[in-house]
């Protein structure tokens, strides 16, 4: 596709010199003329002939370079319009005009084209650690290797999409078989380890994949599809790739609907909060609860649906989301008994708001409530995205008195063995844990053996899904442990 041009600066100035050489030339000859006259030189010799009809001609040759000059400009500005200056891929608006070119052709589906989007895996982790001039060398490389492997194949064409977005158009109607083998051996391409300063980085990606259909109108409805495909593709472990199909379109419909639900909690506040009684083993005595959260109207707990979990985390809402949640649950307990504590499952990445700590305490002096009432259980404490930040957010919560709870030890059993602060730290254990105790005496021991470990480090232990009399029956031989469960709730609300 040619750029349309129109009278620029550039050629004003051409035509003003090309003018400007002209007057002057007709002016030299006319001083040359005049010269002759006044001092009868006579007649021209033939160098004298030479000189002048030199000069008529200066001021043609000057235009036709000019105008060269022009068209080479106008070539190096349609290359750079369409060319990734990174890659040396075409970039967006080079393959919306090859996809232009394609819509131009009836649509044929036995030539229909085949859309991979292709991205990296990792990327912005790469970037955060090694620095953008290590990420723009991982994508050089990347390039080189679809480069390589599209370059015997004369109806594939390969474009840079932006940031870590690559696209592989192959045209001809490739098969699902052909396509499939395809994407396996960028896959294992793409799987080459990386090196960036001697250091080797995992390689990897996920592709998205689509077909041209009749019904599209254009490069964003084919993208579209690839896209969800790709979020797919990505949602499973290792490199991988995915077809679209309608089941991921209906996927997706009730994930954009679940984002406009937890918008909506977050800026309307229309949720409710619920309490769980959680009593000691021996006596039923209760003074913890912990709190649910569910939408409005509805009797379903919001959290315990990692759906809702997932696109919290992704939408970046899952920091104002929990901070509106704590600020109902503090007002509510602002009125209790100031022996009772709150148990509230939140999710880790909360712990990357630099502000949580502080916000927290603000809202906690505002409302008059003791810090050691909250006890805050994180899903898990194992993130590697800013470990720092985590940490320190960890231990100004501690420090400030809020209970922290974990589900299990895991790798984190050193964070729970150091300090002089662990009275402040609870265990939860699942309700896997009690499934078998009445049946298997082998279950209960291994139980009770875990249960002295995290004692003995000075945890605090919260037994959940304890669902029967028996279950109940059996704890209550363990000193000092907590329960929660179905059964719990019915002799409470018996009482």
């Amino acid at each position: 596709m040619k750029l349309k041009w129109f009278p620029s600066e550039l050629i004003v100035r051409h035509e003003f010199a090309r003018l400007t050489m002209i007057v002057l030339s007709i002016g030299a000859l006319a001083v040359l003329f005049l010269a002759a006259s006044t001092f009868g030189l006579g007649e021209w010799s033939a160098e004298g002939q030479q000189i002048l009809f030199a000069s008529l001609a200066f001021p043609l040759k000057f235009e036709k370079a000019e105008r060269k000059s022009d068209e080479d400009f106008v070539s190096n500005l349609q290359t750079i319009a369409f060319l990734d200056p990174l890659t040396g891929l075409k970039n967006r608006r080079g393959l919306e005009g090859y996809v232009l070119s394609i819509f131009d052709e009836k649509f044929d589906t036995q030539n229909r084209v085949a859309v991979m989007l292709l991205d990296l895996d990792r990327f912005k982790l790469i970037n955060d650690t090694f620095g953008h001039d290590a990420g723009d060398q991982i994508l050089r490389d990347l390039a080189h290797r679809l480069k390589d492997l599209t370059s015997d194949k004369s109806d594939m064409a390969c474009f840079r999409l932006g940031g870590d977005e690559f696209v592989i158009l192959w045209t001809g109607g490739p098969s699902f078989a052909e396509v499939d083998a395809f994407c396996i051996d960028v896959k294992q391409c793409l799987s080459v380890p990386y090196f960036i300063d001697r250091s080797e980085v995992e390689g990897g990606c996920s592709i998205g994949i689509t077909w041209q259909n009749e019904a599209d109108t254009g490069l964003g409805t084919m993208l579209k599809r690839a896209d969800m495909a790709l979020y797919k593709a990505k949602s499973m472990p290792g490199s991988a790739h995915r077809f679209f199909c309608k089941q991921i379109e209906i996927e997706m419909q009730s994930k954009r609907e679940m984002e406009d639900i937890v918008r909506s909690i977050v800026v309307d506040q229309s949720f409710d909060l619920s309490y769980e009684p959680i009593a000691y083993a021996d006596d039923l005595k209760v003074n913890h609860f912990e709190v649910n959260i569910l939408r409005q109207g509805f009797d379903c707990y919001l959290l315990a649906n990692d759906d809702y979990v997932n696109v919290l985390n992704e939408t970046g809402l899952i920091i104002p989301f929990n901070r509106v949640v704590l600020e109902r649950l503090v007002e509510d307990i602002a009125s209790w008994s100031k022996q009772s504590k709150v148990v509230i499952n939140m999710s880790s990445s909360q712990l990357l708001d630099p502000n949580f700590v502080s916000y927290l305490s603000e809202t906690l002096r505002k409302n008059k409530v003791e810090c050691n009432r909250l006890v805050v259980a994180f899903d898990t404490l194992e993130r590697t995205e800013n470990p720092e930040l985590i940490g320190t957010n960890l231990q100004g919560l501690v420090d400030l008195g809020v209970r922290i709870a974990s589900y299990g030890l895991g790798g984190n059993i050193s964070d729970f063995i150091s300090g002089e602060k662990n009275q402040h730290k609870y265990l939860i254990l699942k309700k896997n844990w009690v499934k078998n105790v009445t049946e298997d005496a082998g279950s209960f021991e291994l139980l009770e053996n875990l249960i002295k470990l995290a004692q003995g480090l000075g945890l605090k232990i919260i037994v959940q899904g304890v669902e029967t009399a028996s279950q109940m029956k059996h704890l209550s031989q363990l000193p000092n442990i907590l329960i929660k469960g179905s059964a719990v709730e019915k002799i409470k609300s018996s009482v």
